[in-house]
């Protein structure tokens, strides 16, 4: 879960700072996250470690694949706001779905600390 919670926050982190800062290379924050969304993209995609039921598990898994599949896309044409999009309203409730709502308040109020 520490896995899931350390790319929760640095996804949030960039949606914040791209909003407010929005000439912030959004492209280069996410190179630096690569390792760690490939660690959670084999984590989730080899195992169903929620113990979901098979017909959820494999729509989980195609929704993780077409978020991936945007992001690259987003990266090889250097389009922010489609980057910016992805991860606000597809990697993040992704990474939410796994998360407790207590959990996800503690993780964006240690992201505005930061700030």
């Amino acid at each position: 879960m520490e896995e899931i919670e350390t790319l929760y926050k640095e996804v949030f982190s960039i949606c914040v700072q791209f909003a407010v800062y929005e000439k912030e290379d959004i492209q280069k924050r996410i190179e630096e996250i690569i390792p760690e969304l490939n660690s959670f993209t084999t984590f989730f995609l080899e195992e169903n470690t929620f113990k979901l039921n098979l017909e959820d598990y494999q729509l989980l898994q195609q929704l993780l694949i077409d978020i991936l599949k945007d992001i690259m896309q987003a990266m090889e044409n250097r389009d922010n706001i489609l980057l910016e999009d992805t991860l606000e309203y597809g990697l993040k409730p992704f990474l939410e779905l796994f998360l407790e709502d207590k959990k996800i308040m503690m993780l964006r109020e240690a992201c505005a600390d930061e700030f």
